[in-house]
């Protein structure tokens, strides 16, 4: 099993309304952060998301078993300053990197609607 151990860098996504004529879809959204977390040898997960003094989320879940259709992964609670968010996301093969997807389910810290959602990754900070 795959163990989400350390400090990862975290960046996110987020829809961004587009001018006619423009190729981005998507912006940062929120500033860069750091995970430092744990994993169990059950395979839980158990950490912090920084983006600065004062700006932290809890970070629960676990790490998800392979199956034919996809790699091993993580499923993941982000909460912290009246925000929870859903990170759920997969260990890229061959690489350091886990990428997925990040869902605002409650008063998202940059403003965005509930509900939103985008990309994210995160790669060793060391």
């Amino acid at each position: 099993m795959k163990a989400l151990t350390g400090r990862y860098h975290y960046r996110s996504y987020c829809p961004k309304a587009g001018t006619p004529g423009t190729a981005q879809v998507a912006a940062p959204w929120a500033p860069p952060g750091v995970l430092a977390a744990e994993t169990s040898a059950a395979g839980e997960v158990k950490g912090k998301l920084s983006f600065g003094p004062g700006r932290e989320l809890a970070v629960t879940g676990s790490i998800t078993a392979a199956t034919a259709a996809l790699p091993e992964g993580i499923e993941l609670t982000g909460e912290g300053l009246g925000a929870v968010y859903r990170i759920r996301g997969y260990f890229v093969e061959g690489s350091t990197h886990l990428v997925g997807t990040v869902l605002s389910i409650q008063r998202d810290v940059a403003g965005q609607p509930d509900g939103t959602h985008g990309p994210f990754i995160l790669f060793p900070a060391e």
